[in-house]
């Protein structure tokens, strides 16, 4: 996982600014090269000097405030609040390989808390994947925690994307269907996960008779002009499941790109699964483009942009395979809407998407550099 700045502008006074409430008056700037080497520096020092230098980068973390990082913080606090000790029961097939898990593969953050869709709530996830002892499973965690933060990621970043994800989730009475592509597997994965992979390429999925079997009886009501067909036609409930998946994956899709466009860094990529939420081509400005326009218009204020997201899209209808979803006409519309408002920050709206990355980036490179001068203050305390 590389996400490493070009350089990182390390404010060495940081520590003693937060506390006095004056502003640092020199900074450092480091390079990545250095950066890199206290990291692994960090690796080789014994576990509990690690808790120590892991607990007072976070300290001067916190330390640091703007109105985007307080909105943050409010969304990872619901977050915690969803969290569980619970996994999702899965039926487990031809588990031979590493799984695989959409977007948090793809992210600058540990993810240890992923929303399931169709639940209503978050399970615990595994995020490193094989299962080392306990002692380097905790090494690995504290080394991926305090990366995250010296690249300008705040703590518990899964947490915010759950509760985003939550407040977005509008499924109702696709929640079986929802279910079933979670609960069986493709080896691995999920069969989301597998077909969201998948599509758009030349691969195909085997799917299991019991698996279509259970997409008849659970999603297509007994009363329903398709249920017979179905239930004596393979073929016909196979292309059924794949075209509700399509209707599930707009809405599903959607969904991740807004709760990540909102918690990530606009240096960093969506995941490749969500790459054309940065694509321009539908528009002037990409959905993630106007996402931070829409966040700059709400003064950061990460809940109320997600309330309008939530109010102005439909819900998941319950029949998939006989209609179409797709989310971005409504939010266009409420894009659209909002223009008087972004005439009001500035009277040239082909830069108000560089206005509101430039905020973001702001706001991130103090996170940076708040957490790489508690580390390396730290790591030269114990030296001496």
């Amino acid at each position: 996982m590389n996400h490493a700045l070009t350089y990182i502008s390390l404010v060495v006074a940081v520590c003693v600014g937060a506390a006095s409430g004056q502003p640092p008056v020199e900074a450092e700037r480091v390079s990545a090269e250095r950066l890199e080497k206290a990291l692994d520096s960090f690796k080789k020092i014994p576990p509990r000097s690690q808790k120590t230098i892991l607990k007072a980068v976070r300290s001067a973390v916190d330390a640091v405030e703007d109105d985007y990082l307080k909105s943050v913080r409010a969304c990872i606090a619901e977050g915690n609040k969803l969290a569980s000790k619970s996994k999702l029961k899965t039926r487990q097939k031809r588990d031979k390989s590493e799984p695989t898990a959409g977007w948090r593969q793809h992210v600058p953050f540990p993810v240890e808390q992923e929303y399931a869709f169709g639940y209503g709530k978050t399970f615990e996830v595994d995020p490193i994947g094989k299962r080392p002892p306990a002692s380097r499973r905790q090494a690995i965690a504290r080394h991926a925690s305090l990366t995250a933060m010296v690249h300008g990621n705040l703590p518990d970043l899964d947490r915010a994307v759950a509760a985003l994800l939550h407040r977005m989730d509008r499924i109702s009475g696709s929640a079986e269907f929802v279910r079933l592509l979670e609960t069986w597997r493709n080896g691995p994965e999920s069969f989301y996960h597998a077909l969201d992979r998948t599509a758009g390429t030349d691969q195909s999925l085997f799917f299991y008779n019991a698996m279509l079997d259970d997409f008849v009886v659970r999603c297509v009501p007994k009363g329903h002009a398709d249920y017979r067909s179905m239930r004596s036609d393979l073929d016909q409930a196979h292309d059924a499941l794949h075209q509700s998946f399509l209707a599930y994956r707009q809405y599903r899709a959607f969904r991740e790109a807004v709760a990540l466009s909102l918690v990530l860094s606009p240096a960093t990529p969506l995941p490749p699964s969500l790459k054309r939420y940065d694509d321009a081509s539908r528009s002037q400005y990409s959905t993630r483009q106007q996402l931070g326009m829409l966040l700059l218009a709400a003064k950061q204020d990460i809940a109320a942009v997600v309330s309008d997201i939530t109010e102005c899209t439909k819900p998941l209808p319950k029949t998939l395979w006989d209609q179409k979803y797709d989310p971005f006409p409504a939010f266009q519309t409420l894009v659209d809407g909002k223009r008087s408002e972004f005439l009001k920050l500035t009277s040239r709206t082909d830069k108000l998407a560089d206005q509101a990355r430039d905020v973001l980036l702001a706001s991130r490179r103090r996170v940076a550099d708040a957490a790489c001068a508690a580390l390396l203050a730290s790591l030269s305390s114990r030296k001496h």
